[in-house]
C-alpha cells in the first residue's frame, strides 16, 4: 500500500451504513458546517488539480488525490442531500493557484493544504451535538488527511 491507493476504504470519507439512519437532530449552524465542510475540500480538490494542468495529468501522487478529493466532496454533497439541502458551487478553481514550478514544490503546498484541513476538522469533531452521519464523514476525512494524504505529500517534497 502506498498511502494514497485508489479504492474505498476507512478514511474515503464516505458514512456507508452511518448515512442510512434518521437525520439529525441538527444543530442550529449545520448549514454553516457544512458549507466551509465542502468549501475546504473543494479548496483542496481545486489545488491538486491545477497541479495537474501544470506538471501533467500523471504527476503522482496528485492524479491519487485529487480523485480522494472528489470523493470527499461527494462525501459531503451526500450530507446535503440527506437534509434536502443545496449543495453550493465551488468557490475555488485550479486557476485560483499560481502554477507550481516543480512536483516538490507542489508536494510542500499538499503537505500546508492537508494539515490545514486536518485542523479545520479538529473543533467540529469536538463538538457534543454534531449529528452521527456528519461526525463519521468529518472523521474520515480527517483521517484521510492525515493518515493517507499527508504522508504521500510529506514523502515526495
Amino acid at each position: 500500500a502506498n498511502g494514497y491507493g485508489p479504492g474505498p476504504g476507512p478514511s474515503d470519507g464516505f458514512c456507508g451504513n452511518a448515512c442510512t439512519g434518521a437525520v439529525g437532530p441538527d444543530p442550529y449552524d449545520i448549514a454553516t458546517i457544512l458549507v466551509e465542510a465542502l468549501q475546504e475540500e473543494y479548496k483542496a480538490e481545486m489545488l491538486y488539480r491545477s497541479v495537474l494542468l501544470t506538471l501533467g495529468a500523471d504527476t503522482v501522487p496528485f492524479t491519487l488525490i485529487a480523485q480522494a478529493e472528489a470523493r470527499h466532496v461527494e462525501a459531503l454533497r451526500r450530507l446535503f442531500t440527506r437534509r434536502e439541502m443545496v449543495a453550493p458551487a465551488s468557490a475555488w478553481a485550479p486557476a485560483s493557484f499560481a502554477p507550481f514550478a516543480s512536483v516538490s514544490l507542489g508536494c510542500a503546498a499538499g503537505v500546508v493544504a492537508e494539515r490545514e484541513d486536518a485542523a479545520f476538522y479538529a473543533p467540529y469533531l469536538q463538538r457534543a451535538d454534531l449529528p452521527q452521519d456528519v461526525r463519521n464523514v468529518l472523521t474520515n476525512l480527517r483521517a484521510a488527511s492525515l493518515e493517507n494524504h499527508l504522508p504521500a505529500f510529506e514523502r515526495c517534497q
